[in-house]
C-alpha cells in the first residue's frame, strides 16, 4: 500500500487528494532568482540585472505540503518548487533561518552568545541551500505524516519513520512505545519544528470580524503550521464563546458569526444554556 493510501485511510487527505488545510496568513517573499547548480539551490532576492526585486509573495495553498513530500523521491523537483513556494533559507547550522532571535530584540546591554542566523551565502552574494537539506526535511515531513496516520488508526509508527526523525536533529525516540506514547513523542517533535520555524500568532481585524490564527513569514514556518493542522485534523485556532479560551476545532472551522465551543464547554452543556437564554430574550422582546 502506498503512503498516500495510508494517509487517505487515516482521514488526512481531502477530497481533491491534498494534504493542505485552510490557513490565512501574511504571506512570504519568493526570491527573484532561483536555480539549482550542482548540489545546491542558489537564490537571491534580486534578479540578474540587480534591479528586478521581489515581486511575488506566496500564500498557503493546494500542493504546498503534498509536493514537498515528493521532493525526497525526486530532487529535480526542488527548483520548480522553490520558484513557486519559496526557499527554506538554510543557515550554516543546516536549519531554517532565522531560527535565533536577532540581537535587536535581545535584552538591552547584553551581547547574545550565539549570533542571529542568516541564510548561508557565498562570496558572490548568492544564498546556498544544499539539496541534501531539502531531501532531509522532505523525508522528515513524510515520516511525521506516516506516524500520524498510523496513530490515527490505532497503530505504532514504523521504525523506519522514527529513524528518519532521529537523524533530523529532533528529540530522540527511545524504544517501542504504545500509540499514545508515540503521539506524545510526535507532538514534541512537531513542537520542535514550530519552535525553530518561529511560527507565531496572527491577528487580522477587518473592523467587524477578528480572525486569530497562526502564521509565519517563511516557507518552513508555514510547512510546520500545515503539519500541525494536518496531524491534529484541525483548521486553526478559535476562541470558545463559553469560556473565552482558545482551542483548535476539529473537522471544520466555525462560520463567521457562528458561536463556537470547546469540548469542555460542550460537556457542560454550555451551548444549550446559551441557546435557551437567547430564546428567552427573544421571547421577552416579542411581547
Amino acid at each position: 500500500m502506498t503512503k498516500s493510501s495510508e494517509w487517505n485511510l487515516a482521514g488526512l487527505v481531502d477530497d481533491q487528494g491534498g494534504l493542505e488545510w485552510p490557513l490565512s496568513g501574511a504571506g512570504w517573499a519568493i526570491p527573484a532568482h532561483v536555480e539549482v547548480k550542482g548540489e545546491h539551490l542558489r537564490w537571491r532576492w534580486f534578479g540578474d540585472d540587480e534591479e528586478t526585486a521581489i515581486n511575488t509573495y506566496a500564500q498557503p495553498g493546494p500542493g504546498m505540503l503534498m509536493d514537498f513530500t515528493r521532493i525526497a523521491e525526486d530532487v529535480d523537483k526542488v527548483e520548480s518548487y522553490a520558484r513557486k513556494w519559496g526557499t527554506l533559507r538554510i543557515c550554516r547550522h543546516g536549519k531554517p533561518a532565522p531560527h535565533i532571535e536577532p540581537p535587536s530584540i535581545q535584552r538591552a546591554g547584553k551581547t547574545p552568545k550565539i549570533p542571529w542566523c542568516e541564510p548561508r551565502q557565498n562570496r558572490d552574494g548568492d544564498y546556498l541551500e544544499p539539496l541534501s537539506a531539502w531531501v532531509n526535511y522532505s523525508n522528515q515531513v513524510s515520516a511525521m505524516i506516516n506516524i500520524a496516520a498510523a496513530i490515527h488508526r490505532g497503530r505504532h509508527g514504523e521504525a523506519k519513520d522514527w529513524k528518519v526523525l532521529n537523524h533530523g536533529g529532533n528529540p530522540r525516540w527511545r524504544g517501542k512505545q504504545s500509540p499514545a506514547e508515540d503521539a506524545r513523542h510526535l507532538s514534541r517533535m512537531l513542537q520542535y519544528w514550530l519552535n525553530i520555524s518561529r511560527a507565531k500568532p496572527l491577528v487580522a481585524w477587518s473592523g467587524k470580524d477578528v480572525d486569530v490564527g497562526l502564521g509565519s513569514e517563511t516557507l518552513f514556518g508555514n510547512l510546520a503550521i500545515q503539519l500541525m493542522l494536518l496531524i491534529s485534523k484541525s483548521e486553526g485556532i478559535v476562541f470558545c464563546d463559553g469560556c473565552s479560551k482558545p482551542y483548535t476545532p476539529t473537522l471544520r472551522r466555525p462560520k463567521t458569526g457562528q458561536r463556537s465551543f470547546c469540548q469542555e464547554c460542550r460537556a457542560r452543556r454550555v451551548p444549550k444554556r446559551m441557546a435557551d437564554r437567547d430564546y428567552r430574550a427573544r421571547k421577552r422582546e416579542g411581547r
